[in-house]
């Protein structure tokens, strides 16, 4: 996840029982692996366990020493997800993540030819492309003409300058002068204030969900024409079609066709930013570049 400072995995011992312990974590199989004893009680991931310590190997690449979650009790969140575990992917780590990130090690190490990393997610069954998380590098193979590139605005999250949006050859300031976009795999939206949401979907003619706050809906039969949204970053606007911003949901036959771009609720006191989801990145090619403290997108290849 880019915007989670730990990483974790379901330990062979947690409470809730798995229909396949050979994807479980198990401490006495591993000569490598040394006791923390710390207690590991993430409230987001509603996990409890303990932190360990071991090597974690990605694809060809050893990271020695590796702190993460062990997790062996879990709730309602991950627990019936087909998942193993999460993989913290935050530009810097924290006091409270115990150590850094496999990414900072990575680096540390001198695992990777460079401190940066690339992702592509794919169309589900419309590509003939599997997505693809690369340390130390891009491939080609995966996007189309030059990257974009914005810095970083922020140190402990891949957050970068948003100058606005495009709808319509109808130029939208969204975020104020100082608008703000995070990357956050955690969701497939992408979100933002609600007020700057209802304006958008005003110009797209999208209608308010009855039941679900700051979500839209448009017209199926409609789909196919509707206009390209842009976000503006670095000068330049990340164009997004119809097949990228709507969801085609189906319920017992019923099929609604919801915006993937959605209003959020943000406290009073707190400067409200844009999430960029999953819906985002399965449109452009992503590019972290930890060493140039900057972030890169590249029309993706489907």
């Amino acid at each position: 996840m880019l915007n989670a400072r730990r990483s974790w995995n379901k330990g062979r011992m947690r409470a809730n029982k798995s229909k396949d312990l050979r994807r479980l974590y198990n401490n006495v199989s591993s000569s490598t692996y040394i006791a923390n004893g710390k207690k590991y009680d993430e409230y987001y991931e509603a996990s409890k366990g303990y932190w360990s310590q071991d090597s974690v190997t990605v694809a060809n690449l050893t990271v020695r020493n590796q702190f993460f979650g062990e997790v062996i009790l879990q709730y309602d969140t991950f627990r019936d997800m087909d998942i193993d575990g999460v993989f913290g992917l935050m530009p810097t780590g924290s006091a409270a993540a115990e150590g850094p990130t496999v990414f900072e090690n990575m680096i540390s190490q001198r695992l990777l030819p460079a401190p940066v990393f690339s992702l592509y997610l794919n169309r589900f069954n419309a590509s003939s492309l599997d997505s693809m998380l690369i340390f130390g590098g891009i491939d080609r193979r995966y996007c189309t003409g030059r990257f974009i590139f914005a810095p970083l605005t922020s140190s402990y999250r891949w957050q970068f300058r948003m100058d606005g949006a495009e709808v319509c050859n109808r130029k939208l300031v969204i975020g104020g002068r100082r608008g703000q976009a995070e990357l956050d795999t955690s969701t497939p939206l992408i979100q933002g204030p609600m007020e700057e949401i209802q304006t958008l979907h005003i110009l797209l003619g999208a209608t308010p969900h009855e039941k679900l706050p700051g979500r839209y809906v448009f017209n199926c039969s409609k789909v196919d024409s509707l206009p390209d949204v842009g976000f503006i970053v670095g000068g330049y606007s990340l164009s997004l079609s119809s097949k990228d911003y709507v969801i085609k949901e189906d319920e017992d036959g019923q099929v609604t066709c919801f915006s993937a771009i959605a209003g959020l609720y943000w406290r009073k006191d707190t400067m409200p930013i844009w999430l960029f989801g999953s819906s985002f990145m399965r449109a452009y090619y992503t590019y972290f570049d930890k060493g140039n403290k900057r972030i890169g997108f590249a029309k993706a290849r489907h």
